[in-house]
């Protein structure tokens, strides 16, 4: 008892506290309203005197919430601005109220004063002279009250609402009980006391006992499906444990439940524990059911959405959703956006198989043989060129080197099926070449074509031309000539016996191999700046032809090396001849040349640095020479059309990232000398079936073919352990298998690990 008198005093203190410096009282300005308007009204009140200076006074007759009759009478009326004057404030003879004579005026200020529960609220009052108003006021205060019972663990209930349970002193201490009466139940098991009390400054704590005669408490088990599931017993929530169970103990009594679960229908009901162990299963009904997409026909790859959000690409299988109705969106390159609304049913595998309306029409563009066709600037193919496009606009052109390209615009739609359409042929733009040799009637030969004796006037088309001079007895002079539109270009020799002379005067002659570069691009826009870095040599001379399309660089050496970042987004570059000086491609080197469809590495190339080849969406295939030993990582990543790749039995390792995402690669082959493949060295690359990693490989990184779709097998054929699925598909190889020689097997199941990916690991005799 001494422990609770100690408490006890300490709250009072802590309620004192509170009174002073956290509550006050508040005058509801909107409660004001007048008794009576005037005299005619025929509601007569008491005369209300005038006030020391003869001026009419008005009444307030003012109601408060939360306050004793004692407490009332503690009230002062402080006015505001000095000309107001209180005449009288009294407590009212019934109620809690408080009745104010002041001068009338318009407006009157003023406030209310407590020593205990300080100042109010101001308010601003329209007051006539002998009128009777009426005004509301409340207490704005709440106090810590504390529950005693006799037992431990007791629930306590204020105003029917679970405030908590008693600790190991009995007590319960609830916060923020407004004063006045309320009703509070102590319950214990199947036994619970009820009484009213009435909170006030003086009167928070509370002694309520409850019978102790109750049985004791038995085991209530549920067992609820999904697991996942919440349960509410008498309004307090249970979490499952991981199989679905709850295990609790109560009195008895009889109770009531509420299983709940996303998606699933709720489920309610009451048991009763009558001194017996209580066991209840509650399989939830589902309000959910699965949608699945096939992959049949044009619907394979096909984005699917529903209500709005991005569930995956075809074939989606038993994808969970809400029952009732949903919006499905099917969209796919080339085909029209198919958009419907589906329904749900509870537990129902729902098969949606919709039909996909093609936005595309099969067209051929014909501008006779031997020249390219681009559509929007994309190299197509030779003309006749044949293939899909999507419905739109269209710019069409036909390329041939040497010739004036020709153009057509045209829309096309998705009917009919196949369109054919005619372009004008590329029309030849010539110039000439004179050709003079002493002694004259030497064999002029044009590409290794006969054309005539000197001296020779002789048109050719624009471009780069090997010109040769025959003429018995003497030795043949070559030499390379470029034609330009409507000029002549002079070739002057004179042939010597026995003796290899080049005495020729040739304009717009090709320079030596090994200090020039030669590319093709649709502007010419090749950042020559820095080239001791990018090229190892200065930069004697830079042109480009408009028409053709060719550009040469000539240096003032042999050029040994492309060097970081040299070619990097040229995005016009179509193609490029590296010299055989070349021994380095760096960093970056054609990183984003999108364009550039071939691409030659002469022998000389040793090393390919990091992403010299990333992002060139058009190279179709590549050659490695025989030279390079190592391939950089993310070297050819992201070359989407890159089909093919040869690798020579010189390179040992291939990067990390080499051949990331070349989505079209249906083929590679690893030599035997190659010992590491990094890290996602192939991942991405959908079009692969088959792989063999070779005896030499040692070291194989994480996620080497990840999201390899059509790759279901990988031969391994001296690897050690560990090896498995997890490691070369990255965590994505559920039903791939990696295959180890047969003599390999005792070797992984000794590995650590071998649990995790025994099911992956197949033997098998490799000859």
């Amino acid at each position: 008892m001494k422990h609770t008198l100690t408490l006890l005093c300490a709250l009072m203190s802590f309620v004192a506290a509170v009174a002073q410096t956290q509550h006050s009282i508040v005058i509801d300005e909107q409660s004001f309203k007048a008794v009576q308007v005037d005299a005619r009204t025929g509601v007569g009140i008491d005369k209300i005197p005038h006030d020391n200076s003869n001026r009419p006074c008005a009444r307030i007759k003012m109601h408060i919430n939360r306050m004793t009759r004692a407490e009332i009478d503690g009230l002062r009326v402080y006015p505001v601005g000095g000309s107001v004057v209180v005449m009288k404030q009294t407590v009212a003879a019934e109620g809690n109220g408080l009745i104010i004579e002041l001068t009338a005026k318009e407006p009157t200020r003023f406030y209310l004063h407590h020593d205990k529960y300080g100042d109010s609220n101001e308010v601003s009052l329209n007051l006539e002279g002998d009128k009777e108003y009426r005004l509301s006021a409340q207490l704005n205060i709440a106090y810590p009250i504390v529950v005693n019972s006799n037992v431990k663990g007791a629930e306590v209930y204020v105003d029917g609402v679970y405030k908590g349970m008693t600790n190991d002193s009995y007590t319960l201490t609830i916060n923020d009980i407004l004063p006045g009466e309320h009703r509070v139940m102590v319950q214990h098991g199947n036994t619970k006391n009820e009484q009213q009390i009435d909170v006030s400054a003086e009167n928070i704590y509370f002694r309520i006992e409850v019978s102790a005669a109750t049985t004791h408490p038995q085991y209530v088990v549920f067992k609820v499906a999904p697991y996942n599931a919440v349960v509410l017993i008498n309004g307090k929530n249970y979490v499952p444990d991981g199989e679905g169970v709850v295990t609790l103990t109560l009195y008895n009594g009889s109770y009531n439940y509420q299983v709940l679960a996303d998606e699933y229908y709720p489920q309610n009901g009451t048991f009763v524990v009558s001194g017996e162990k209580v066991v209840m299963s509650v399989d939830l009904k589902p309000a959910h059911g699965w949608l699945s997409v096939g992959d049949s026909g044009v619907l394979k790859g096909a984005s699917i959405y529903v209500d709005d959000k991005h569930i995956g690409k075809t074939p989606i299988s038993k994808y969970k959703l809400a029952s009732g109705e949903h919006r499905v969106m099917v969209v796919k390159e080339m085909y029209q956006t198919l958009k419907s609304t589906i329904t749900i049913s509870d537990g129902e595998n729902f098969n949606y198989t919709p039909t996909l309306s093609a936005d595309f029409a099969t067209v051929t563009f014909d501008a006779g043989a031997e020249c390219d066709i681009y559509v929007n600037d994309v190299l197509k193919g030779k003309s006749p060129w044949t293939g899909e496009l999507a419905t739109g606009a269209y710019i069409v052109e036909a390329r041939k080197e040497g010739h004036r390209s020709t153009t057509l615009s045209q829309s096309i739609s998705a009917t009919p099926a196949k369109q054919s359409y005619k372009l004008d042929a590329p029309s030849p733009i010539m110039g000439s070449i004179n050709v003079v040799s002493s002694p004259a009637l030497g064999e002029v030969y044009v590409d290794g074509k006969f054309v005539g004796e000197t001296p020779l006037m002789h048109n050719l088309l624009i471009g780069e031309h090997e010109i040769t001079i025959k003429r018995e007895g003497y030795v043949a002079i070559k030499q390379n000539v470029t034609i330009v539109e409507s000029k002549v270009s002079d070739m002057i020799v004179e042939l010597q016996k026995g003796v290899s002379t080049q005495n020729s005067s040739v304009k717009n002659s090709a320079a030596t191999p090994n200090n020039v570069i030669e590319y093709v691009s649709r502007d010419g826009k090749i950042d020559i700046t820095d080239a001791i870095n990018k090229f190892g040599a200065s930069v004697i001379s830079h042109t480009w032809d408009k028409t053709t399309g060719r550009g040469v660089i000539t240096f003032n050496k042999d050029v040994t090396t492309i060097g970081d970042d040299a070619f990097s987004n040229c995005k016009s570059l179509t193609s490029v001849t590296i010299p055989d000086s070349v021994m380095t491609i760096g960093k970056w080197a054609f990183f984003y040349c999108e364009n550039l469809t071939s691409v030659t590495i002469p022998d000389s190339v040793t090393t390919i640095g990091g992403r010299a080849f990333a992002y060139c969406h058009s190279l179709t295939s590549v050659t490695i020479p025989a030279s390079v030993t190592a391939i950089g990582g993310r070297a050819f990543a992201y070359c989407y059309s890159l089909t093919s790749v040869t690798i020579p039995t010189s390179v040992t390792a291939i990067g990390d990232y080499a051949f990331y995402n070349c989505t079209s690669l249906t083929s590679i082959t690893i030599p035997d000398s190659v010992m590491t493949i990094g890290t996602w060295a192939f991942s991405y690359c959908k079009s692969l079936t088959s792989v063999t990693i070779p005896n030499s490989v040692t070291t194989i990184g994480i996620g080497v073919f990840y999201d390899c779709i059509n790759l279901t097998s990988v031969y391994c054929k001296a690897i050690t352990p560990p090896v498995s699925s997890i490691s070369v598909f990255g965590g994505n190889g559920s039903g791939r298998k990696i295959y180890v020689p047969m003599q390999s097997v005792k070797q992984y199941k000794k590995a650590d690990g071998w649990n995790k990916y025994k099911k992956h690991i197949v033997g098998y005799n490799f000859k």
